[in-house]
């Protein structure tokens, strides 16, 4: 089961649904509003929830063990789950039960500032050659970038009101609440989050291990918000399904093709 992000859409996963054959039937929780024809005054809490719950308990009539794969907003809704149903193990990718990450900007300046001065240094030949191979080996943090702007332009932004906000923030906070009053929960845990977070901070990695005792965290210095659809994503699929499989499958995940 997975459950997507905060005005976004089943698409979050990328490539991941390819590679999870090990599982007789793969169901996408689908946030009410949210996808095919939009319409977000069917976003509420109360809806949010209710959806989530149901997704489970109609997988629960066929299934007695159930994973699920949550991000961003997914993420939380996914600790949510485990307060009120039982979840076999559960993989969280920037889970948004704390948000706003203010330092995004500065740690994305950083980032490529060290990424290219290092690049060009280690790399021999003429200025020309040195500054074209630097150029290369950046464009598929580049492509990163452009993902998150590509998403924030086409759906984040052209949705994102007091009403919207004002909804997500009130989803996370009934989800904080029931997470904080079932403390400390035990559902296996792989939590997976980018520096370069452009919403959601380390402080909700922090928080979260606080109340779930048996977490992995897994940290990429590299990616933003959109992990799985970055240039790491047959990294982290290949983690998250022998984390999911208990090591049984560890099959080699071909890289995301290159932009041309």
């Amino acid at each position: 089961m997975t459950i997507h992000g905060f005005l976004t859409d089943i698409n979050d996963f990328g490539r991941l649904y390819e590679h999870l054959g090990m599982y007789d039937k793969v169901v996408a929780c689908k946030i009410p509003g949210h996808n095919g024809k939009l319409d977000f005054r069917k976003f509420t809490v109360e809806n949010t929830l209710k959806a989530v719950l149901h997704c489970y308990d109609e997988l629960a009539k066929d299934y007695d063990e159930i994973d699920v794969v949550g991000f961003s907003m997914g993420g939380a809704l996914t600790t949510y789950l485990c307060t009120q149903r039982n979840v076999r193990k559960a993989v969280l990718v920037a889970p948004a039960n704390r948000y706003l990450n203010l330092s995004s900007p500065l740690a994305t300046l950083k980032f490529y500032l060290r990424f290219v001065g290092s690049t060009y240094t280690q790399t021999v030949g003429s200025i020309k050659d040195r500054i074209s191979n630097t150029q290369k080996a950046l464009t598929p943090y580049v492509e990163n970038t452009l993902a998150t702007s590509n998403m924030a332009l086409k759906r984040f932004f052209p949705h994102l009101n007091m009403y919207t906000f004002n909804t997500f923030a009130n989803v996370v906070k009934a989800v904080n609440i029931e997470v904080e009053a079932h403390s400390p929960i035990d559902t296996p845990l792989l939590v997976v989050w980018g520096e370069l977070d452009e919403l959601v901070p380390q402080m909700s990695l922090d928080y979260l291990a606080k109340q779930f005792v048996n977490m992995q965290t897994i940290i990429y210095k590299d990616v933003g918000h959109l992990l799985m659809l970055s240039n790491r994503d047959a990294e982290f699929i290949q983690t998250a399904v022998r984390f999911l499989t208990d090591g049984k499958v560890d099959k080699q995940i071909p890289p995301r093709q290159a932009t041309k």
